[in-house]
């Protein structure tokens, strides 16, 4: 008995500095998705599938996917979720206005960087999926309307 909880805790102590590659559900490209910039009262929104370096543009606002966040290395019993990292730039002056990450699965209305994208009637952000093996996220800005 004591044997066996010896090589529980050695096998324990040993995972728990283990670089470990998590399995993770991918999600499928969004093929029946109504994919685009929306245009409602002046206010933009869409949903948008795009890779690491891709960007979309409309009426003065460029979003980038600047990196895809993923955890090729966790330690053995932690939980760390995939995010995208988004770059918005105001057009054509190519001034950025804010960097925000986004958790996958999450929707939030972004940090305090990133109230200047309200002048485009953008009050929210979110991410329905990332496909790291594909490298791209699905995400979405939203208004109030």
């Amino acid at each position: 008995m004591k044997l066996h909880l010896l090589i529980l805790i050695f096998f324990v102590v040993l995972l728990s500095g283990c670089c470990i590659r998590p399995w993770r559900y991918e999600p499928s490209y969004p093929k029946d998705a109504k994919l685009g910039w929306q245009e409602n009262n002046g206010k933009l929104s869409g949903r948008f599938v795009l890779k690491k370096g891709e960007y979309t543009e409309y009426k003065g606002l460029c979003v980038e996917v600047i990196e895809i966040f993923d955890n090729n290395c966790i330690d053995a019993f932690e939980h760390s979720p995939v995010f995208v990292k988004l770059k918005f730039v105001k057009m054509p002056e190519k001034q950025t206005i804010c960097e925000e990450s986004i958790v996958e699965g999450s929707f939030g209305t972004g940090g305090s960087q990133c109230d200047d994208l309200k002048n485009f009637g953008i009050f929210g952000m979110g991410s329905r999926g990332i496909n790291v093996s594909e490298g791209w996220a699905d995400f979405g800005l939203e208004n109030l309307d």
